[in-house]
């Protein structure tokens, strides 16, 4: 086992434990629909994305690896959608803005399987950090994933446009900040790395957990 695959399996063993903590409550104690729902919902979707990260850290076949690179992108909608969710019924409780993005990412998610979102060949990208190989794969990008992609990095703008519209203080300004940089700094790096524009390791796995 390298270094990489001992932080990914830290973060799904620490993602597991918050995600059945947060799941007993809203079964046990809020029941019902709020930002603890959704913050679960998201939650589940870290556990998705970090085992098949972990998964793709293996030698593997390329059809195998196609399968969980697609899966890897379903839990994005996952926890986007329920990370979304979770923040707006904080600030915005009325909005219908997230209802629009969850019908915009099912719509994407339909496309998954096919090779209209990625495809063979496979990419994999080799880093070394100070010694430490970490390896990354991925399917060939297709349009309906450019179009996910897009959609994940407009969701900071629409917030702060809802935010500066709404009049929010200077608190809740710095937390939604906080709240979606995760997606920028993530978004923007590993699309870059996919893309070969950046030389650097798929960041958004560690920058989810942040979050």
């Amino acid at each position: 086992m390298n270094i990489q695959q001992g932080i990914l399996i830290f973060i799904e063993g620490t993602a597991v434990i918050i995600f059945l903590y947060y799941f007993a409550k809203v079964i046990l104690i809020y029941k019902k629909f709020d930002k603890y729902l959704y913050f679960t919902i998201s939650l589940f979707g870290v556990l998705i994305y970090a085992l098949t990260e972990f998964m793709l850290s293996f030698p593997i076949l390329d059809n195998e690896a196609l399968i969980i690179h697609k899966l890897k992108l379903f839990s994005l909608s996952i926890i986007v959608i329920g990370w979304v969710a979770s923040i707006f019924d904080i600030h915005f409780k009325k909005s219908k803005i997230p209802l629009i993005y969850a019908i915009i990412f099912f719509i994407i998610s339909l496309t998954i399987p096919t090779d209209l979102y990625t495809s063979l060949p496979i990419k994999s990208i080799n880093i070394n950090l100070n010694g430490n190989i970490f390896n990354f794969k991925a399917g060939t990008t297709k349009i309906f994933y450019i179009f996910q992609s897009l959609t994940v990095l407009s969701i900071p703008i629409v917030t702060f446009i809802k935010a500066i519209r709404n009049k929010l203080n200077w608190k809740s300004n710095l937390f939604l900040f906080f709240a979606f940089s995760p997606i920028v700094i993530g978004g923007i790096n590993d699309y870059g790395v996919i893309y070969g524009f950046i030389k650097n390791v798929l960041i958004s796995c560690y920058v989810y957990y942040l979050y």
